[in-house]
């Protein structure tokens, strides 16, 4: 009968509880969507230019040591210092970059640290803000879509609301940023009529954020990143339990199979032996009864 120790279903638990929470930054062009990631990392990790624009997906991982890596179009991987990769993480307008996916490794905040950021080319056209979530939805947990308050909200956002609250069964967290450069009321108004009927499952209510965005310094961020660290705990506690109950489901599973084997293959052994000794005394002549026995 096959063993299960202690230590490898402790192991297994592990690895199952140490899945990331993955949080994608979703937008139009020059939302804030980086600036917004800065300020929730604590550090101006992603490159932010006013003649720029992040180019590819971006992912940030919690690592003790910086590092990075390059995957471009033709599926090879480089290795580069941090500050080289942002070379790779924005373009010029007009222009396009010759990586698909960046890969940034970095000590994160403590209560952040099992989660992995995405931050996503901004795009000005519906079809573009959907093929960007086809992609992406599939490998997040929650969405964090970005507003620019002094051109809220547009058709086009209107719609991927739709799609990426549906997509993602209601974990989106909406960010109405540059505030302070608004009539607040008036976009708080609009919010009211167009996001409260999008929830947040995982809070258990429609979640909007109003965040500033100085021009010097990281923006004022409402509370996010008390709201993330709170859900990424969360995440971990339900699917810990969730792993916990599977996996002890498969564990005695596994057991009772084993043992069903083991028996069956016991039961098999002892009628082959018994007919076995049963021959052996009709051969000899004899009569009497015959008890077998496994050596």
């Amino acid at each position: 009968m096959k063993e299960y120790p202690t230590k490898q279903i402790e192991d297994m638990a592990h690895r199952i509880y140490a899945r990331p929470f993955r949080i994608g930054a979703f937008g139009k062009m020059k939302t804030g969507k980086s600036s917004i990631l800065n300020a929730i990392l604590g550090m101006r990790l992603l490159p932010v230019k006013s003649i720029t624009a992040t180019a590819v997906r971006t992912n940030i991982h919690h690592a003790e040591q910086a590092d990075a890596e390059v995957i471009f179009k033709n599926s090879t991987i480089r290795k580069v210092a941090i500050d080289d990769a942002k070379n790779y993480i924005v373009h010029a307008y007009g222009k396009t970059s010759e990586a698909s996916e960046v890969n940034l490794r970095f000590p994160l905040p403590f209560t952040l640290r099992n989660s992995v950021f995405v931050d996503t080319p901004g795009i000005d056209d519906l079809a573009g803000l959907n093929e960007v979530s086809e992609k992406a939805i599939g490998k997040i947990d929650l969405a964090v879509l970005v507003f620019d308050a002094t051109r809220f909200i547009s058709s086009a956002e209107r719609k991927f609301c739709v799609e990426l609250n549906e997509g993602l069964s209601c974990n989106v967290i909406f960010v109405i940023n540059k505030t302070d450069s608004v009539e607040f009321g008036e976009v708080r108004e609009l919010a009211n009529v167009y996001l409260r009927t999008y929830g947040i499952h995982i809070v258990g209510s429609p979640k909007v954020l109003y965040t500033a965005t100085p021009e010097n310094g990281l923006p004022c961020l409402d509370g996010l990143s008390e709201l993330l660290s709170r859900l990424v705990a969360q995440h971990h506690r339900d699917i810990s339990r969730r792993s916990r109950n599977r996996q002890l489901a498969k564990f005695v599973s596994a057991q009772l199979d084993g043992l069903i084997a083991y028996y069956s293959v016991a039961v098999e052994n002892t009628q082959e032996i018994q007919s076995q000794a049963v021959l052996w005394a009709i051969s000899r002549g004899s009569t009497k009864p015959v008890r077998a026995y496994r050596k």
